[in-house]
């Protein structure tokens, strides 16, 4: 009963995966969908090791879907970094975070690496897997906190929404799937552990269908908008006003660790109103990118203008609203590829465009 069981939730789960998969393929010239896309794939083969045949079949096969075990909580983690943060790109810190993950996993199931990381049927298997569950707990941990620290300063409706659907039951689901293999190693309970596990796994995969079809404007911002239905911006000139004139004349951009929710009381408005001026009429998907457009500006006047021009840098840092030259550092080089050492020999008498 518990193998017809098991057999069917992984039968309609890669089905449902597949359709997933099928929407995203049509976004693989974006990071973000061929993150999607190896997602997937390491949730497939989570899914397809739960088959009898699993353990019987060739070598390759079997590495093949260790690795794909391997690699899911990397996975979830790079995939996460790139839907929500806009400027996200691959760089060697996570590559090496990969490549550890993986010689960690192979380097517990010596001398046999094709044996399935969480499966095998070894009563020291446990203690020597406690290095790969950990790191894959961090890299989970660290993926939820980052989601929630991000959340205020996302402009962007539906990727607000989506953080909550994705990270936390997404991130909560891997953890609990992690730790329930863990601490109950004994095979006897390996039977219901799979059943409860793929039932948890279906809900997760009906919410990650969900979230690729409703949020996919959001996670992929390419989707170009039917032209019959262009898509609705929102705009208060009253608003966009007194905001203009809060940054423009006030300089309220100078104060340091300004958020949106002190924006919207200095300003009097409801906070969900301003988000969707910034981010509809303005175009700005993030808090802090809107902020830094204004900073860096002034900071490229001051570094161009002649009297102020020698000012240091960690002084300037500070006088546009930053806390110490490391962020001021990052926003200046994103906005204007290069340094403000740089900027400062070139001295170019540019404006930055909006």
């Amino acid at each position: 009963m518990m193998e017809f069981a098991t057999e069917a939730l992984v039968f309609a789960e890669s089905g449902m995966m597949l359709a997933a998969l099928a929407i995203t393929l049509q976004h693989l010239n974006r990071l973000s969908g061929r993150l999607v896309v190896l997602f997937i794939v390491t949730i497939l083969c989570f899914l397809l090791e739960h088959l009898d045949i699993a353990p019987a079949a060739p070598f390759f096969i079997r590495l093949s879907l260790n690795l794909g075990l391997l690699v899911l909580a990397w996975a979830f983690w790079v995939l996460s970094l790139a839907v929500f943060d806009d400027t996200f790109k691959l760089r060697w810190l996570h590559w090496s975070v990969l490549l550890a993950k993986v010689g960690i996993g192979f380097y517990t199931m010596l001398p046999d690496p094709s044996q399935l990381l969480l499966w095998r049927r070894d009563p020291g298997f446990a203690l020597r897997s406690i290095p790969t569950v950990l790191f894959s707990l961090v890299l989970i941990i660290s993926t939820i906190i980052e989601a929630g620290r991000g959340n205020d300063s996302d402009l962007v409706e539906g990727r607000r929404k989506l953080r909550k659907i994705y990270i936390y039951c997404i991130g909560g689901t891997i953890l609990y799937i992690l730790l329930s293999y863990f601490f109950f190693p004994d095979p006897k309970y390996l039977p219901i552990i799979n059943v409860m596990n793929l039932a948890i796994a279906g809900l997760l995969i009906l919410g990650f269908f969900f979230a690729a079809v409703q949020y996919r404007s959001d996670i992929f911002p390419d989707v170009e908008e039917a032209k019959d239905r262009p898509a609705p911006v929102f705009d208060d000139p009253a608003l966009r006003e007194k905001l203009i004139r809060c940054f423009e004349e006030d300089r309220i951009y100078r104060e340091e660790g300004l958020t949106i929710r002190q924006l919207a009381d200095r300003l009097n408005a409801q906070e969900y109103r301003l988000r969707r001026l910034i981010n509809g009429a303005m175009g700005f998907r993030n808090f802090n990118d809107f902020l830094n457009r204004y900073r860096i500006q002034e900071a490229c006047e001051i570094l161009s203008a002649g009297d102020k021009s020698d000012m240091p840098l960690i002084r300037l840092a500070m006088h546009v609203g930053y806390p110490s030259p490391g962020p001021f550092n990052r926003a200046f080089r994103q906005i204007t590829g290069m340094t403000p050492s740089e900027f400062r020999k070139s001295n170019p008498d540019t404006k930055i465009q909006s």
